[in-house]
């Protein structure tokens, strides 16, 4: 496990105190801008709430938080798990995945190569929490993020 430098821990106990004031989505949007992004910073984020079934990802909720466009807002409800082979792999080992340079447009296949330059979608960091069943759950996609990604990460967005 990482060591957390003083800053870290404060922001860290800052959200988990914050974390049962939220009852809107626009709440939560404000929570993760203010409290998630001070111990782990990103640009851009999403949050989805949904299940997994016989290989169909089914979305029920997706929250972002400062999508330049709102391109995430087109992302398709119920979707193949192996069309996003990030989420899968996730789904397989439940383990954050860091991803550097895939084009975002191998990862969610809708996206234009256009927008995915514009917006420096390639620094991502993704985790979650599912059921035992391995059914229900949500998943956490940071992007944009300014720092080299490494084992670090990892290690903070397991304690998120």
């Amino acid at each position: 496990m990482i060591e957390l430098s003083n800053e870290e821990k404060t922001a860290f106990i800052h959200l988990c105190a914050s974390a049962q004031e939220m009852e809107t989505a626009a709440e939560f949007q404000k929570w993760m801008r203010t409290h998630v992004n001070a111990f782990f910073p990103f640009g851009m984020m999403a949050a989805v709430r949904g299940s997994i079934r016989d290989d169909i990802i089914f979305v029920e909720q997706l929250i972002s938080v400062d999508d330049p466009d709102e391109s995430l807002r087109h992302l398709q409800m119920q979707t193949k798990l192996s069309d996003r082979p990030v989420i899968a792999k996730w789904h397989r080992e439940r383990e954050p995945q860091i991803i550097h340079d895939a084009p975002m447009t191998q990862l969610i296949p809708h996206l234009a190569r256009a927008r995915e330059d514009k917006y420096s979608l390639r620094n991502l960091a993704v985790h979650g929490q599912i059921d035992k069943q391995g059914h229900k759950g949500t998943y956490y996609c940071f992007a944009r993020i300014a720092e080299s990604l490494g084992e670090r990460h990892r290690q903070k967005l397991k304690l998120l």
